[in-house]
């Protein structure tokens, strides 16, 4: 079976996905160290790498992994709605510790937030993404080498139940999806006024473009 590697764009159920793996194989084992966090993580038995949230092509360019490490395996990744994943990257930035600082200062209001993303002051992903806005940035920032799609399967979180037997197909496994990290908020759209909609609908024209999301 051809190894794999999943492309953890946050706030698009990669805790369900990562875990759901590892519950269905050996325990992860950490295979190279860097940026004083592990830089990839590897689920045994299911043959799968991680990057966990940073970028594959800052990786590349930067020299912590080959070109080859990535074009060898079989990609995937899940996009989300993006006004949907902007409201739960909102709850997780002002309540999870790790993130307080780095929210306090733009996340004072949902509304604040979006205006701040908007603005396009965001810190770009790179190596360094587990803390901090970064992680706000477009999904396809996470999908892209040298300005080209790279994943061989793109997934929506919203069918994931659906497409999650003929991934685990791909991968080889067999493993009963989970769902971990649930945020309680209300329904995404309440928390949009028609400016932070169309700011959001401006700020992620390409993903909304390329996989066909509406508000």
């Amino acid at each position: 079976m051809k190894p794999s590697l999943f492309i953890w764009i946050p706030k698009n159920a990669g805790s369900s996905i990562y875990y759901s793996l590892e519950a269905a194989s050996t325990p992860r084992r950490s295979v190279k160290s860097c940026c004083h966090k592990d830089c990839i993580n590897r689920i045994d038995g299911a043959h799968v790498s991680t990057f966990t949230h940073m970028s594959p092509e800052a990786l590349i360019h930067e020299g912590y992994v080959s070109r080859s490490f990535v074009a060898d395996r079989f990609t995937f990744a899940f996009v989300r709605n993006p006004w949907a994943r902007m409201v739960s990257f909102y709850h997780y930035a002002t309540t999870l510790p790790k993130m307080a600082e780095a929210a306090a200062a733009h996340c004072k209001s949902f509304a604040g937030m979006i205006e701040y993303i908007a603005s396009g002051d965001l810190p770009p992903i790179g190596v360094k993404n587990w803390r901090g806005l970064s992680q706000a940035n477009r999904q396809t920032d996470w999908l892209k080498i040298d300005g080209a799609l790279f994943p061989d399967f793109i997934g929506r979180v919203e069918t994931i139940r659906e497409q999650w037997p003929g991934l685990c197909e791909q991968l080889g496994v067999k493993a009963e999806l989970r769902h971990i990290n649930k945020t309680k908020h209300g329904h995404y759209r309440d928390y949009y006024t028609p400016r932070t909609r169309d700011l959001m609908a401006g700020f992620c024209e390409e993903e909304i473009e390329l996989f066909g999301y509406t508000f």
